[in-house]
Protein backbone atom coordinates (compact mmCIF):
# COMPACT_ATOMS: atom_id res chain seq x y z
CA UNK A 1 0.00 0.00 0.00
CA UNK A 2 1.18 3.61 -1.02
CA UNK A 3 0.91 5.98 1.75
CA UNK A 4 0.14 9.41 0.05
CA UNK A 5 1.27 12.53 0.98
CA UNK A 6 -1.46 15.48 0.29
CA UNK A 7 0.80 18.47 1.77
CA UNK A 8 3.31 17.34 -1.10
CA UNK A 9 0.26 16.92 -4.01
CA UNK A 10 -1.47 20.40 -2.70
CA UNK A 11 1.59 22.39 -1.06
CA UNK A 12 -0.12 24.88 1.68
CA UNK A 13 1.81 27.90 2.76
CA UNK A 14 2.31 27.70 6.97
CA UNK A 15 3.92 30.20 9.26
CA UNK A 16 5.65 28.69 11.72
CA UNK A 17 6.14 30.28 15.62
CA UNK A 18 7.85 29.32 18.25
CA UNK A 19 5.92 30.01 22.08
CA UNK A 20 7.49 28.91 25.47
CA UNK A 21 10.00 26.15 23.97
CA UNK A 22 7.19 24.54 21.59
CA UNK A 23 6.75 25.07 17.88
CA UNK A 24 3.67 26.09 16.26
CA UNK A 25 2.44 26.58 12.43
CA UNK A 26 -0.79 27.66 11.30
CA UNK A 27 -2.59 27.81 7.44
CA UNK A 28 -5.38 29.36 6.08
CA UNK A 29 -8.57 27.79 5.11
CA UNK A 30 -11.10 28.98 2.40
CA UNK A 31 -12.58 31.34 4.90
CA UNK A 32 -9.68 32.72 5.59
CA UNK A 33 -9.44 31.98 9.29
CA UNK A 34 -6.17 30.07 10.86
CA UNK A 35 -5.74 26.18 11.46
CA UNK A 36 -3.14 26.42 14.02
CA UNK A 37 -1.00 22.92 14.21
CA UNK A 38 1.30 21.77 17.69
CA UNK A 39 5.07 20.01 16.83
CA UNK A 40 4.93 16.41 18.59
CA UNK A 41 8.17 15.94 19.41
CA UNK A 42 7.81 12.00 20.41
CA UNK A 43 5.61 10.99 17.02
CA UNK A 44 7.76 13.41 15.09
CA UNK A 45 4.73 14.83 13.54
CA UNK A 46 2.48 18.19 13.13
CA UNK A 47 -1.23 17.76 15.19
CA UNK A 48 -4.24 19.51 15.14
CA UNK A 49 -3.66 22.14 17.99
CA UNK A 50 -7.36 23.09 19.15
CA UNK A 51 -7.75 26.92 19.96
CA UNK A 52 -11.44 27.30 19.58
CA UNK A 53 -12.53 24.60 22.85
CA UNK A 54 -12.93 27.36 25.13
CA UNK A 55 -15.73 29.16 23.97
CA UNK A 56 -18.44 27.37 25.12
CA UNK A 57 -17.94 29.27 28.56
CA UNK A 58 -19.45 31.97 26.26
CA UNK A 59 -23.07 30.50 26.00
CA UNK A 60 -25.41 32.78 26.75
CA UNK A 61 -29.25 33.18 27.24
CA UNK A 62 -30.98 34.78 24.23
CA UNK A 63 -32.06 38.51 25.58
CA UNK A 64 -34.45 41.08 24.05
CA UNK A 65 -33.71 43.25 20.97
CA UNK A 66 -34.92 46.82 21.84
CA UNK A 67 -34.76 47.62 18.20
CA UNK A 68 -36.91 44.53 16.68
CA UNK A 69 -38.17 43.89 20.30
CA UNK A 70 -37.74 40.07 20.15
CA UNK A 71 -36.05 37.39 22.12
CA UNK A 72 -32.87 36.64 19.74
CA UNK A 73 -29.81 38.36 21.27
CA UNK A 74 -27.06 35.78 21.79
CA UNK A 75 -23.23 35.29 22.16
CA UNK A 76 -22.63 35.06 18.18
CA UNK A 77 -20.36 31.67 18.19
CA UNK A 78 -18.75 32.37 15.11
CA UNK A 79 -17.31 35.72 15.96
CA UNK A 80 -15.79 33.96 19.00
CA UNK A 81 -14.44 31.16 17.18
CA UNK A 82 -13.33 33.91 14.50
CA UNK A 83 -11.18 35.12 17.49
CA UNK A 84 -9.90 32.43 18.83
CA UNK A 85 -8.54 31.05 15.67
CA UNK A 86 -7.07 34.41 14.66
CA UNK A 87 -4.92 34.56 17.87
CA UNK A 88 -4.91 30.99 18.57
CA UNK A 89 -1.45 30.58 21.04
CA UNK A 90 -1.58 34.46 21.73
CA UNK A 91 -5.33 34.09 23.51
CA UNK A 92 -3.45 35.14 26.89
CA UNK A 93 -1.94 38.07 25.63
CA UNK A 94 -3.52 41.61 26.64
CA UNK A 95 -1.57 43.30 23.76
CA UNK A 96 -2.62 41.27 20.78
CA UNK A 97 -6.19 40.42 22.46
CA UNK A 98 -6.99 44.80 22.74
CA UNK A 99 -5.46 44.44 18.98
CA UNK A 100 -7.94 42.18 17.42
CA UNK A 101 -10.60 43.81 19.34
CA UNK A 102 -10.03 47.33 18.34
CA UNK A 103 -9.37 46.21 14.66
CA UNK A 104 -12.95 44.77 15.26
CA UNK A 105 -14.37 47.90 16.76
CA UNK A 106 -12.74 50.08 13.63
CA UNK A 107 -14.45 47.69 11.43
CA UNK A 108 -17.71 48.38 12.81
CA UNK A 109 -16.85 51.78 12.82
CA UNK A 110 -17.64 52.30 16.42
CA UNK A 111 -14.75 53.11 17.94
CA UNK A 112 -16.15 55.07 20.70
CA UNK A 113 -17.77 52.16 22.00
CA UNK A 114 -14.35 50.36 22.51
CA UNK A 115 -13.52 50.99 26.65
CA UNK A 116 -10.55 48.97 27.02
CA UNK A 117 -9.36 47.00 28.52
CA UNK A 118 -10.83 43.65 27.95
CA UNK A 119 -10.51 40.00 28.64
CA UNK A 120 -10.32 37.49 25.82
CA UNK A 121 -14.07 36.12 26.41
CA UNK A 122 -15.18 40.00 28.01
CA UNK A 123 -19.00 39.67 26.97
CA UNK A 124 -19.09 43.49 27.12
CA UNK A 125 -17.36 43.39 23.83
CA UNK A 126 -20.28 44.59 21.49
CA UNK A 127 -19.32 42.69 18.46
CA UNK A 128 -19.51 39.02 20.14
CA UNK A 129 -23.54 39.88 20.35
CA UNK A 130 -25.74 38.98 17.39
CA UNK A 131 -29.47 39.15 16.68
CA UNK A 132 -31.63 37.39 14.62
CA UNK A 133 -34.91 35.46 14.15
CA UNK A 134 -37.07 34.70 11.58
CA UNK A 135 -37.86 38.25 11.07
CA UNK A 136 -34.33 39.13 10.36
CA UNK A 137 -31.11 40.37 11.96
CA UNK A 138 -30.60 43.66 13.94
CA UNK A 139 -26.87 45.03 14.07
CA UNK A 140 -25.96 44.99 17.60
CA UNK A 141 -24.35 48.70 17.56
CA UNK A 142 -24.18 49.34 21.82
CA UNK A 143 -24.98 47.66 24.78
CA UNK A 144 -28.03 49.32 25.13
CA UNK A 145 -29.54 47.44 21.99
CA UNK A 146 -30.50 44.46 24.33
CA UNK A 147 -31.54 43.86 27.78
CA UNK A 148 -31.83 41.12 29.80
CA UNK A 149 -35.93 40.84 30.47
CA UNK A 150 -39.14 41.74 28.25
CA UNK A 151 -39.69 44.22 30.42
CA UNK A 152 -36.45 46.42 30.29
CA UNK A 153 -37.29 46.39 26.67
CA UNK A 154 -40.80 47.51 26.37
CA UNK A 155 -39.20 50.42 28.73
CA UNK A 156 -36.81 51.27 26.48
CA UNK A 157 -38.73 50.99 23.63
CA UNK A 158 -40.99 53.33 25.78
CA UNK A 159 -38.15 55.77 26.03
CA UNK A 160 -37.33 55.96 22.79
CA UNK A 161 -40.81 56.78 21.75
CA UNK A 162 -40.84 53.42 19.69
CA UNK A 163 -44.03 51.65 19.04
CA UNK A 164 -44.75 48.90 21.58
CA UNK A 165 -48.49 47.90 20.24
CA UNK A 166 -47.64 44.64 19.62
CA UNK A 167 -46.01 43.77 23.34
CA UNK A 168 -49.49 42.74 25.57
CA UNK A 169 -48.07 43.17 28.68
CA UNK A 170 -49.19 44.51 32.22
CA UNK A 171 -45.24 46.24 32.19
CA UNK A 172 -46.43 48.38 29.07
CA UNK A 173 -49.69 49.68 30.01
CA UNK A 174 -48.03 50.65 33.27
CA UNK A 175 -45.38 52.27 31.10
CA UNK A 176 -47.82 54.22 28.77
CA UNK A 177 -49.59 55.45 31.91
CA UNK A 178 -46.68 56.63 33.86
CA UNK A 179 -45.52 58.58 30.33
CA UNK A 180 -49.19 59.97 29.86
CA UNK A 181 -48.86 61.10 33.58
CA UNK A 182 -45.73 62.83 33.22
CA UNK A 183 -46.44 64.54 29.62
CA UNK A 184 -49.66 65.88 31.38
CA UNK A 185 -47.57 66.98 34.49
CA UNK A 186 -45.67 68.83 32.24
CA UNK A 187 -48.08 70.65 30.59
CA UNK A 188 -49.75 71.60 33.76
CA UNK A 189 -46.47 72.52 34.86
CA UNK A 190 -45.77 74.88 31.84
CA UNK A 191 -49.51 76.55 32.78
CA UNK A 192 -48.61 76.99 35.86
CA UNK A 193 -45.75 78.47 35.45
CA UNK A 194 -47.69 81.56 33.55
CA UNK A 195 -49.28 82.70 36.91
CA UNK A 196 -46.34 82.22 39.60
Amino acid sequence: MVKIDIEKMFPVEYTYEELDGVRYRWKRNYREQKTWYIYNDLQDEWENFDVVGNIMELKDDYHFCVTCGWKGVRISFRECADKCRELGIYQDYPDKVMEYDKKKYKQLDIMKEYKPPYEFHDKRLIYLWECSDDKGVCDIKSLDDFTKTKKDMIKKRVDLGMNVDDFHTKTKKQLMKEKEIAEKAKVNEKLWSKFI
